[in-house]
């Protein structure tokens, strides 16, 4: 899948803009994205954003959620 098309010039500096993003994402989206990335690899797109989907709100929103309300 391509999210976008870059000249060769501008490829490192894109670089590395993208990992300053990823450094300033909270640990619990890296290591879920990590682990997603992992255990899902080979699937198609369709059933990995499902996948994705559905274990990110059990796992990280719905927790977030529930300590919210108490």
């Amino acid at each position: 899948m391509v999210s976008e098309v870059l000249k060769d010039d501008e490829l490192f500096e894109h670089a590395i803009q993208l990992g300053k993003t990823l450094l300033e994402a909270p640990t619990d989206a890296l290591r879920f994205t990590k682990e997603f990335f992992i255990n899902n690899s080979g699937k198609g797109f369709e059933e990995s954003f499902v996948i994705e989907h559905d274990e990110a709100f059990r796992k990280v929103l719905l927790p977030k959620a529930e300590k919210g309300f108490k």
